[in-house]
């Protein structure tokens, strides 16, 4: 049995649904600054420490996070129409569970990557040791 889809107008945010994937462009923006000038893993412990020592490196890396976090959201909403654009052709078959579950699991993983990567990289230089000869 079919169920009936109404149909009307849809509201101003379902409309501006499509701003959200293009704001998701800001992903793009956000991993320049978390990644840009930092020193490569196979560096000298002291020059990781020093870069991150640096208040100025943490802004611009938490920034980076910040915008990252934002661009999500966006894509989130741009998911949520989409999905809800699919179920009008599908109804509730596969390829609106694909749709929901895949944007989902992707910003899930996505959101806890840069989350893991900021406070990394953000509380190295409280963690390391200093450099020099270990207390005996």
């Amino acid at each position: 049995m079919e169920t009936a889809v109404p149909v009307g107008r849809p509201r101003t945010v379902a409309r501006m649904a499509f701003l959200g994937g293009a704001l998701y462009v800001v992903f793009v923006v956000g991993t320049i600054l978390l990644f840009s000038g930092a020193p490569d893993s196979s560096s000298a412990p002291e020059k990781i420490i020093k870069y991150h020592s640096d208040s100025g490196h943490r802004d611009q890396i938490n920034g980076g996070w910040i915008l990252i976090g934002l661009s999500l959201f966006f894509l989130l909403w741009f998911v949520a129409a989409l999905r809800r654009a699919v179920s009008l052709i599908d109804g509730e078959g596969i390829l609106t569970t694909v749709v929901g579950l895949g944007g989902g699991i992707y910003i899930a993983v996505a959101g806890a990557a840069v989350a893991l990567t900021d406070g990394l990289r953000t509380m190295s230089d409280d963690t390391s040791p200093p450099p020099g000869p270990s207390p005996s």
